[in-house]
């Protein structure tokens, strides 16, 4: 059922099979850090976010998958449209839906990041369904609260919800730490961007 795999991503995408969906939460780059923040970044970033999504909706297609999830801060979404426009990965894979978490302090009071322009109280997990797929039907809601998290970690219980609703068989890309919540689900956690990974299990 849940396996943990330590290895490269790119690597493990190559030789993954009999999979329906696909969750990532990448490592992107933002340009506008400088590098003493990016050095201190304790995680792996993508040295190109035109490569690596590239890869993976390439890769997506030629797996046969039905969705991808992808999580994104607001100052990426025009970059991702532009990549995806750029390498003609509109077709199969047109943009259907947004899943927003409005972020919480412990307190449960509205959380506000930073920003350069407007201080961040929101993520969003884009939906990507490959052309001629049925629409999923789900119950769920596309607006969930919960409380803010370290940097690249999700709320795994709502991304529990989400895959229980969907069904089938995943696969999780950079998924990060504790990721108990995913116990009895069929998915595969793929996660290098941590510099210190763990084992694979």
């Amino acid at each position: 059922m849940m396996r943990t795999i330590k290895n490269d991503w790119r690597a493990y995408l190559a030789t993954a099979r009999n999979k329906d969906h696909l969750l990532a939460d990448p490592p992107w780059r933002y340009n506008d850090r400088s590098p003493k923040s990016r050095a201190a970044t304790k995680y792996r970033i993508w040295p190109s976010n035109d490569e690596g999504l590239r890869y993976l909706f390439q890769r997506a297609d030629t797996l046969g998958l039905q969705s991808v999830f992808l999580w994104a801060t607001c100052p990426l979404l025009e970059e991702i449209s532009l990549i995806r426009a750029r390498h003609g990965l509109t077709y199969p894979w047109p943009y259907v839906t947004t899943i927003t978490w409005g972020k919480l302090t412990k307190h449960g009071k509205r959380f506000y990041g930073q920003g350069h322009h407007f201080r961040g109280a929101t993520e969003h997990l884009l939906l990507f369904r490959r052309q001629g797929a049925p629409a999923l039907r789900t119950n769920l809601r596309n607006y969930f609260e919960a409380e803010a998290l370290p940097r690249t970690e999700k709320p795994h219980h709502e991304e529990r919800r989400i895959i229980d609703a969907v069904g089938g068989r995943w696969i999780y890309l950079f998924s990060g730490p504790n990721v108990g919540e995913f116990e009895g689900v069929n998915i595969d956690l793929v996660d290098t961007c941590f510099k210190a990974a763990r084992a694979v299990a």
